[in-house]
């Protein structure tokens, strides 16, 4: 399959270092040279210096041949017109758009969007997509990420064992024992900073970090087996009045999350459209950073706080801040990768990557065969797939004890006419089952292999 990819920034650059190692023909339009010349370094794609709005660089990308379009510049306006561009006059079947602005959602907009208009098959709002990652992880506590899968019939959820978690210090093989009606399969383990799929005889210890599959309504049980207690949350702090901000605020509004919503915005003229938009939530006027509206929140009256400035920096310092001075919980929004590591080591109990959750989105959208979605974590250490299970695939009608599954690849969960089958070694996989894998990255292709008969999209 032929891909133009426009934009080569940290959303761009990381679908066409994907898009490229599943043996796509991927073309990379920026105008940015220095971008194109540090990707094409790691990346097998063909990079153009060019605007995407611009029909000459189009036809340099050879975009007359190819199958989609992927516009994630900075820039909407550009990203509309590469689009109808692709249309108009190159006749790209697929083109999927990253739209930042709001108000393109906005439903009394909606028919702009068409092939009689503005001819976008896939609009991506990072904004929606990010917060309902931040509203996942504020419906499972402890929980640091949270990936539903099939429909959300199946969540897999990152999680670190607690000091009284009564899994530690036990087999794995013992969970089935400890916990018989749980339908959860742990996938991944890091133990002092080291990733692994771990085997039936591997154990458990107090701070491990734990990625597990299970079915959705069990997942509050899971977490309490980690040592994490659920306690309905009865106030959510939210940093920061932007787009995300109210939005969140709305949704949390909408689904009786919590008690109580507490907004804080720097600028004035925001904090007011705020609190016209969020009746039912207190909005305050103040820099989260100055000692004096910290000092006016009574941090300990909540039990979350969510900072999603556009300051990485505040993000992380606000958090840590609030939960020295009581607050029980923090969710930062960090979107450059390098701060990452560091600020999980500083005690931030989940972080959201915007660029992670924007690629994870549009490459639900682009699949090989029968694989329905593809979500990388761990810094790409591993990828999580859905695919349905194919009737010429050879793991069909075979006990999986019998069919030899590649080291690097565990099965977390099978969906079948609805009902979730957490896998034994006597499970038989069936014809349309779909299926949660965990493939190290070094594996992937073998997964690939397994569900796909050729490139497709929808």
């Amino acid at each position: 399959m032929k891909i133009v990819i426009c934009g080569a920034g940290r959303v761009g650059g990381s679908i066409a270092q994907y898009l490229s190692r599943q043996q796509n023909d991927v073309v990379l339009l920026d105008v940015d040279a220095r971008r194109l010349v540090s990707l094409g370094d790691v990346a097998d794609v063909k990079t153009v210096l060019g605007d995407g709005s611009d029909p000459d660089s189009l036809a340099e990308a050879e975009a007359d041949s190819a199958d989609m379009l992927i516009a994630v510049t900075a820039s909407d306006q550009v990203n509309m017109v590469s689009c109808q561009m692709a249309h108009s006059l190159f006749n790209i079947p697929m083109k999927i758009a990253r739209l930042r602005a709001d108000s393109y959602n906005d439903p009394r907009w909606a028919k702009i969007f068409g092939h009689d208009h503005v001819p976008i098959d896939i609009i991506i709002s990072p904004s929606h997509t990010i917060v309902d990652a931040i509203h996942d992880r504020l419906d499972a506590p402890g929980a640091f990420d949270v990936v539903p899968l099939v429909g959300d019939r199946v969540r897999v959820v990152g999680t670190r064992c607690s000091e009284d978690c009564p899994l530690v210090y036990q087999p794995l093989r013992q969970l089935t024992t400890l916990f018989p009606d749980l339908k959860m399969t742990i996938l991944l383990i890091t133990h002092q900073g080291m990733p692994l799929i771990p085997k039936a005889d591997d154990v458990l210890y107090p701070h491990d970090s734990v990625y597990f599959a299970v079915e959705t309504g069990h997942m509050i049980r899971a977490l309490q087996a980690f040592g994490h207690e659920y306690r309905p949350s009865k106030s959510v702090l939210i940093v920061g009045g932007g787009n995300m901000g109210l939005i969140l605020g709305q949704k949390i509004r909408q689904t009786s999350f919590a008690r109580h919503t507490t907004l804080v915005e720097s600028n004035q003229l925001r904090a007011r459209t705020i609190a016209e938009a969020l009746p039912d939530a207190t909005v305050i006027h103040g820099d989260i950073m100055e000692t004096e509206t910290l000092s006016s929140l009574r941090p300990e009256d909540f039990d979350t706080v969510v900072s999603l400035t556009d300051d990485d920096e505040v993000n992380a310092l606000s958090v840590l801040m609030l939960k020295k001075r009581g607050v029980a919980r923090g969710i930062s929004v960090i979107s450059k990768g390098i701060y990452t590591s560091l600020v999980s080591e500083m005690g931030l109990d989940v972080i959201v990557n915007p660029p992670l959750i924007t690629v994870a989105t549009i490459l639900r959208h682009v699949r090989h065969g029968r694989i329905q979605a593809v979500y990388p974590i761990r810094e790409g250490f591993a990828e999580l797939f859905e695919a349905t299970a194919l009737s010429t695939s050879n793991i069909i009608g075979t006990p999986l004890k019998d069919f030899k599954i590649k080291s690097g690849i565990i099965i977390g969960a099978i969906v079948r006419s609805g009902e979730v089958i957490i896998p034994r070694p006597d499970t038989v996989v069936e014809e349309d089952d779909r299926i949660v894998i965990l493939a190290e990255q070094r594996s992937t292709r073998r997964v690939e292999q397994l569900f796909s008969v050729s490139l497709d999209y929808f």
